[in-house]
């Protein structure tokens, strides 16, 4: 039986890994918003079983939109006990994705999380698209001490 990494270095990795092969997964934004609600994805967070959840926050995620976000930000707030790692990394590729400006600047003041976990997965998901407006966005942050892990990021996303 596997067991899921124990120290936060393990687990972070393994938050990478799931991020990397998330990253095409999630797609583009959906064209035909839906109206999903709020409870489902709540029940989504609470699964036992961490695949099954990561299958279930793909399919809700390709289904969302923006206009989902203050719903979803909400949720993930009030199911904070029950959001893992690999949850919040798929919702920061799925926010940067649509809006990495936002996802970058006010994602971790609404999600319980590590913030250089959620601040490396945006600057990674945002390099790729637009890695200038990403590099400016690092040398603009009000948080220095976070610098080199988004250095360290946004070269990881170029590669």
């Amino acid at each position: 039986m596997n067991h899921p990494p124990r120290s936060p270095i393990g687990r972070a990795s393994l938050s990478l890994l799931v991020l990397t092969m998330l990253i095409c997964s999630l797609g583009c934004p959906a064209e035909n918003p839906t109206n999903q609600s709020r409870d489902s994805l709540g029940e989504i967070l609470r699964l036992p079983d961490a695949e099954q959840r990561a299958g279930e926050l793909l399919r809700y995620f390709r289904e969302a939109t923006l206009a989902d976000l203050p719903e979803i930000t909400a949720t993930y707030r009030d199911a904070w006990h029950a959001v893992d790692e690999t949850s919040t990394v798929m919702l920061a590729i799925w926010w940067a994705q649509r809006d990495p400006v936002s996802a970058f600047n006010e994602g971790h003041t609404y999600i319980r999380t590590s913030q250089n976990l959620w601040s490396a997965t945006v600057v990674r998901i945002w390099a790729r698209s637009a890695p200038d407006e990403a590099l400016q966005a690092i040398a603009a942050s009000q948080m220095p001490s976070m610098a080199t892990e988004w250095s360290r990021s946004l070269r990881l996303a170029l590669v």
